[in-house]
């Protein structure tokens, strides 16, 4: 099974859930699912840029193209990126190139000979491909409007660049934290927290973190600080990033610092797992891990500890099975995408605990003598009534209104012709798995 669920896949289940509770037909039902998955699939990327960028001539200068809507790794590797000028020719020193860095985002750069102000319009265009992992009947609803493959561009986003006289001092180092600064993370899970440079160069600028369980990882534009196996703490850390530009400027110039705060907990459960299962009664597991998102982890379920039965993600919750009668417990591993054991549980496998009988009450009715029992068995089930008779005094007539239920009436008749004192039933009930309960009960008449 994959262990990373699909954006299309998640979009479906989202669907599926708004329309669960409108519409019955299935046909109708898939039809309006592929109408929603078309409309969201269809959405083209969204490109942020600041209205207006200040560069410094003859400084070489980069500013970043933040792009929203992408949803695979493949779109982030294959966006094209289109740069134009709307002054007429193109700037000199401004590269026409646009490169991305590994989310898909697009760094600008060039090194202008002199002052000057510029209009430019920045687009993108991806191709979207249609995955596999919807139902089959959905995608062939999808492909019929919109065809295997879909070309999205973005709206061209128009901005000023706006080119100052040379300075005499370079740019001032800033280092900007990636929102947000206050952050709760779950143990188990990697963490990465994305710290954009602005000003020189950031290939000539050098990198601390106070904190040494992060790893600095460098990007184009920025670096990431990534740890992926943490202590649990009773307080948050405050981690601060310190840059210096070795430029030998004023140290205003050179040195920049930024923070953030980070609050770890442990995994729980949530809700907490049934604390015991049965053979053959089915078996419900449908718990997540309270404060992590579902695409960030699976469910290993283990029989007697070491035999592997399925592995799930959390958007396939909740999944429903019979526990066999050669087991004697089962496991539930929760794992992160890195496949670090994060949680477990186990519970006792059990043959089925004998259905109860319990005794609603009675009733003259006539002539006639009416008892109302229920009784349902482990798994909330049907029971099946084998035996419910008067077993004194001998010859009295009774009659049972059903045999497999969860309520049931016994009518005692023609009591009146005997007019006993007290009449003695008896009960056996047998539910799911065979498990079988016996109970003799007496009833006082007069």
């Amino acid at each position: 099974m994959k262990q990373k669920t699909s954006f299309y896949f998640v979009l479906y289940l989202v669907a599926l859930v708004s329309l669960l509770d409108v519409i019955s037909e299935r046909d109708e039902a898939q039809r309006e699912i592929a109408e929603i998955l078309v409309r969201r699939i269809s959405t083209a990327p969204d490109l942020q840029v600041p209205d207006t960028l200040i560069w410094f001539a003859k400084d070489s200068s980069r500013s970043l193209i933040r792009v929203r809507g992408l949803v695979s790794e493949a779109e982030k590797a294959s966006i094209l990126y289109e740069l134009k000028s709307l002054n007429g020719g193109f700037p000199a020193g401004l590269s026409p190139m646009i490169i991305k860095d590994s989310d898909g985002n697009g760094i600008i750069m060039g090194t202008m000979p002199e002052k000057g102000t510029y209009t430019l319009q920045a687009s993108a265009e991806v191709s979207r491909e249609l995955p596999n992992d919807l139902p089959e009947s959905v995608l062939d609803l999808i492909k019929r409007q919109i065809g295997n493959e879909i070309p999205l561009k973005s709206n061209p986003a128009t901005f000023t660049l706006r080119v100052e006289p040379e300075l005499a001092a370079p740019p001032k180092l800033t280092l900007t934290v990636e929102p947000p600064k206050d952050e709760r993370w779950i143990v188990g899970s990697p963490y990465a927290k994305s710290i954009y440079v602005g000003g020189p160069d950031p290939r000539i600028v050098s990198f601390s973190v106070s904190d040494p369980r992060f790893t600095i990882v460098r990007d184009i534009g920025r670096i990431r600080l990534e740890w992926n196996n943490p202590i649990v703490t009773n307080s948050p850390i405050n981690v601060t990033v310190s840059a210096r530009a070795n430029r030998g400027a004023a140290p205003d110039l050179e040195n920049a610092t930024t923070s953030f705060t980070l609050s770890v907990a442990p995994p729980r459960w949530d809700p907490e797992p049934p604390i015991e299962a049965y053979w053959e009664v089915p078996f419900t597991f449908a718990s997540g891990v309270r404060g992590l998102d579902a695409s960030k982890f699976t469910v290993e379920i283990l029989a007697n500890g070491t035999t592997p039965l399925r592995r799930i993600s959390a958007i396939e919750f909740p999944v429903v099975f019979k526990p066999e009668r050669t087991w004697t417990s089962l496991t539930f591993r929760v794992l992160s995408v890195v496949n670090t054991e994060m949680l477990r549980k186990e519970i006792p496998v059990k043959k089925p605990i004998p259905p109860q009988i319990k005794w609603v009450g009675s009733t003259w009715q006539g002539n006639e003598y009416v008892i109302k029992f229920s009784s349902i068995d482990v798994g909330n089930g049907d029971v099946v009534v084998d035996n419910c008779t008067v077993i004194q005094p001998e010859g009295i007539v009774s009659r049972l209104d059903s045999r497999r239920g969860k309520q049931f009436t016994l009518t005692v008749q023609n009591l009146q012709a005997t007019r006993p004192s007290a009449i003695k039933l008896k009960v056996t009930v047998t539910g799911i798995g065979g498990s079988r309960t016996d109970q003799v009960t007496q009833a006082i008449l007069y």
